[in-house]
């Protein structure tokens, strides 16, 4: 994105990395440049109003967990029956 020299292409800019998000304030309309340098950098672009339905990483991960869990208990189970079940009832 090429600056003028003339004029300010924007009069503010906040870019949040944590959030990944980018915030422009310009005094014209600028966000064909900075979709296209975007774009270029190899990002993605979502309007303010339009959420991409992505899921959460932490979100994805207790299911794992969870998952794993239960199978584990289940193995578990199954692992006792073989391993202790002579023993019950006597």
């Amino acid at each position: 994105m090429k600056k003028n020299s003339k004029r300010r292409m924007f009069s503010a800019l906040l870019i949040l990395f944590l959030m990944i998000q980018m915030t422009v304030q310009a005094d014209t309309d600028v966000s064909a440049a900075i979709e296209k340098a975007v774009v270029d950098a190899g990002y993605g672009i979502v309007q303010p109003g339009e959420r991409k339905q992505e899921s959460n990483p932490a979100d994805t991960a207790q299911k794992e967990m969870k998952r794993r869990i239960i199978g584990s208990a289940v193995f578990l189970v199954v692992l006792m029956y073989f391993t202790m079940g002579h023993m019950v009832g006597h």
